[in-house]
């Protein structure tokens, strides 16, 4: 009896002992976890350049000793926001985010902590790492998605499964789950740098002549951007235009998450309203200018004729000067019969660049007044032939605003949309001219040629649409106001902190740098173009299309008189011969 009991004991206290040996130490998780940051992390980390990491829920008891440790032999500046939050909006965003839990539950509580961090970078290294040991890895699938559905790509889960493991998702390519343990080169590999097709939903609207659909196929220079920034990323594109044709519709799209950014050029301003505080913007594009274009109607044109080269008081002293040298002429005459006429022809004939003839009077004051003439002559006739020149080149003129002053006193109503109006200062007092319109109608009525008001617009949707008319109408009804309204950039609306963002900046960065789209080309030649003068024109034949048809008018008319005096003189030498024959 006594053995057996001695069996018994003997045996639970091997099961005991069995079971303490397979119950990890206090230490064993924290001892697991530091050979993540010796092994993988720290030769990961000292290829790049770290600014500052932040830690977040180093105050449970589960993080204690493995976030005390990491902070201590971390090379990275570190900060930890419960004891630094009031100094938050003035450092800068980490390189890296270390995320501690003390059970997987904690992963949407952790999150929504960090997102409330302002400095919080979303395109950071986020280490999500469970502080306990995971029995089971059902919840492993759910959780990377969540992670993802929080926008957040640049991430690895680290915890304890019988051993250290890594994990880390993919989302483009078919969710696929990466386990860095096995692959430590795939630690915060950079996903986008091939998308493997993925979808993305991409708000695109018309916009005038810069982007348009015809037959279901859309053109114009943001849409080739845009499939150059898709086969650089190789992402597939479905394209959801918004409720108008305004950016405004977009920015709710992309807003809500219904698309993941906006591909029509946005300009942005550094003064002015600017409403779309919800999202982010692409780096520079192009620098463009918010601009007036303004309406030419009949009652601003005025047509140019040879009697608009002088006006009526100017034609008049003209008249009063001529008659006054004539008079002067015919008064201080030697001849005993002085004639006014005659006087009258020779002022004319000196009026059109001619000397007068037959003038003996020695007197110093007559020869006083008709030098004063005879230069002020001068003056008219060139006066008379710049403005003959100008009527060839350009045979109408327009009564032109040029600044904005101008405009705020003419009254004229601005077409323009609610997005703009916001961007101008309301120091140029133009407020109360505003006609707000959406954009649809906005480029409705401007290629309808409506020219009964001005539109507020970019000068990069002026210059394609001047273009566009010109092209099959010879006077077009607009000119751009002189002065500009606001300079600003144009760019791409995109989600609040989208994990697209940078890729697409880098990208963009590289076009402007190597112009590799068709719009770097038309940008040279538009830069070129610019270079010169605005003003100069180069007279070619068509300018002297008119005068070559008066020329052969009177070539023309002239061969017919002198027909008509040969013919004329043939039938007196015949008169004149029957009558001599007669006699």
């Amino acid at each position: 009896m006594h053995f057996y009991r001695f069996v018994v004991l003997k045996a639970l206290i091997c099961l005991v002992q069995t079971h303490h040996a397979i119950i990890p130490a206090d230490n064993f998780v924290t001892e697991q976890l530091k050979k993540y940051f010796i092994h993988y992390y720290r030769n990961y980390s000292a290829k790049n350049e770290y600014h500052l990491c932040n830690y977040v829920n180093v105050k449970y008891s589960c993080a204690r000793d493995i976030s005390d440790w990491t902070i201590k032999s971390n090379e990275c500046p570190s900060i930890i926001p419960e004891k630094v939050d009031y100094l938050s909006k003035r450092l800068h965003q980490p390189s890296a985010h270390f995320l501690f839990m003390c059970s997987i539950n904690e992963l949407n509580s952790t999150i929504e902590i960090l997102k409330n961090y302002t400095f919080w970078n979303s395109k950071a290294e986020h280490h999500f790492v469970i502080c306990e040991v995971i029995t089971d890895l059902q919840f492993l699938d759910n959780f990377l998605k969540y992670i993802w559905k929080k926008r957040i790509l640049n991430f690895v889960v680290v915890f304890i499964f019988n051993k250290l493991e890594i994990i880390s998702l993919n989302p483009f390519k078919a969710n696929q789950i990466m386990n860095i343990t096995r692959h430590p080169e795939q630690l915060f590999l950079n996903k986008l740098l091939n998308m493997h097709g993925y979808q993305l939903n991409v708000s695109l609207f018309e916009q005038g002549s810069l982007l348009f659909k015809d037959n279901e196929k859309w053109y114009g220079m943001d849409y080739k951007v845009l499939k150059q920034v898709a086969s650089v990323m190789n992402f597939s594109i479905k394209i959801v235009e918004p409720s108008s044709y305004d950016h405004t519709a977009a920015y709710n799209d992309v807003s809500s998450g219904k698309t993941e950014f906006c591909f029509n050029s946005f300009i942005r301003t550094y003064i002015g309203g600017n409403k779309f505080v919800g999202a982010e913007y692409t780096v520079l594009r192009e620098p463009d200018v918010i601009i007036m274009l303004m309406p030419i109607n009949s009652a601003s044109r005025h047509s140019i004729s040879m009697v608009t080269i002088f006006d009526s008081v100017a034609w008049l002293l003209i008249i009063i000067l001529t008659a006054l040298i004539s008079t002067i002429l015919t008064v201080s005459s030697g001849s005993k019969h002085p004639s006014f006429s005659r006087f009258f022809l020779y002022t004319l004939n000196s009026l059109l660049g001619n000397g007068i003839p037959d003038f003996d009077n020695k007197r110093f004051t007559v020869k006083l007044y008709l030098i004063i003439y005879i230069l002020g002559t001068i003056i008219i006739r060139t006066a008379f032939n710049c403005f003959l020149i100008s009527c060839i080149v350009k045979p109408s003129s327009v009564a032109q605003l040029t600044t904005v002053k101008e405009l705020a006193a003419s009254k004229i109503p601005i077409y323009s949309s609610e997005i703009l109006t916001t961007l101008i200062p309301k120091e140029y007092g133009l407020k109360h001219q505003y006609v707000i319109v959406g954009a649809d109608e906005r480029t409705n009525r401007l290629y309808n040629l409506d020219t009964r008001g001005a539109y507020l617009v970019t000068l990069r949707i002026a210059k394609h649409f001047l273009d566009l008319v010109k092209g099959y109408k010879k006077d077009v009804p607009f000119y751009i106001l002189e002065e500009p309204l606001m300079p600003g950039i144009n760019c791409y609306l995109f989600q609040k902190d989208s994990p697209y963002i940078d890729r697409v900046n880098s990208i963009l960065l590289q076009e402007v740098q190597f112009q590799w789209t068709t719009y770097g080309e038309e940008r040279k030649k538009q830069d070129v173009k610019n270079t010169g003068d605005e003003d100069t024109v180069v007279l070619t034949i068509r300018h002297f299309e008119s005068l070559f048809y008066l020329l052969s008018f009177a070539l023309g008319f002239s061969f017919v008189v002198f027909l008509i005096e040969i013919l004329t003189a043939c039938g007196k030498e015949k008169q004149f011969r029957s009558k001599r024959h007669k006699y």
